[in-house]
């Protein structure tokens, strides 16, 4: 199912709904289609609605007999489906808050604005609405640094990458996927927060060498990670 399909679809299972006009795909998806990545296999939805992602997903299960639930995380409130060919994510729009020492924040419910400011890098902020196709760029700088190929946090590059220590190897992995190059000061800050990637596990360590792997990547990262200072931080033996 391509993300016009995709679309299309939800929009007419929403329409005459509270769901309507409330419903955004987002992040990654929204990036790959606009960059003519195909196909596009996993889609996240966000809902700004109290609640709206785990009900909106309880409405694709009832009326669509190739849905099938494969969790849900109340925690979050996100709801995770399989749909015909398609791997897809809902969750209500939310602002969170971060505890030093853990990757798992706090979660409430938050306007589009806040759920747009919650995410990593600018190119995953990027969200097009199922009412009429229109593309947001809520933080303005997503489109740009898409056509000019930048990495680009959307707050405090080292608040963010000490909020969740993974993000210093997705940024890595994007960098490496797209070509794309970082900011300045994202730059600065991947250098200066390396040591935090130590705090990352190593079976998701090993998770985020096996993407770059499939993409056949993983030589250009390794190269990246000594570079930035990012190498002697991996798990011995997940590398």
């Amino acid at each position: 199912m391509t993300l016009p399909e995709l679309r299309q679809y939800m929009q007419e299972l929403t329409q005459g709904t509270v769901y309507a006009g409330k419903t955004y795909i987002v992040g990654g998806a929204v990036r790959d289609y606009l960059l003519g990545i195909v196909p596009i296999t996993d889609y996240d939805l966000c809902v700004a609605l109290p609640g709206g992602g785990i009900k909106l997903g309880g409405l694709i299960l009832e009326t669509c007999k190739d849905a099938t639930l494969c969790r849900v995380n109340k925690r979050f409130g996100t709801i995770g489906l399989k749909l015909c060919d398609i791997s897809l994510d809902l969750a209500a729009t939310r602002r969170e808050r971060y505890t030093e020492g853990s990757r798992y924040p706090r979660v409430r419910y938050g306007s589009l604005l806040e759920d747009v400011y919650r995410r990593d890098f600018t190119i995953n902020a990027l969200m097009m609405s199922l009412d009429n196709a229109e593309l947001l760029d809520l933080c303005k700088m997503g489109l740009d640094d898409l056509k000019q190929g930048v990495i680009r946090t959307l707050r405090e590059p080292q608040l963010v990458l000490k909020e969740d220590p993974l993000r210093i190897m997705r940024a890595v992995r994007f960098a490496t996927r797209f070509d794309f190059s970082f900011s300045d000061d994202l730059t600065l800050a991947l250098r200066e927060c390396s040591a935090l990637v130590k705090s990352i596990s190593g079976k998701r360590q090993a998770q985020e060498l096996k993407l770059l792997q499939a993409d056949g990547n993983l030589a250009k990262a390794l190269e990246l990670y000594s570079t930035l200072g990012i190498q002697q931080y991996l798990k011995p033996g997940e590398a």
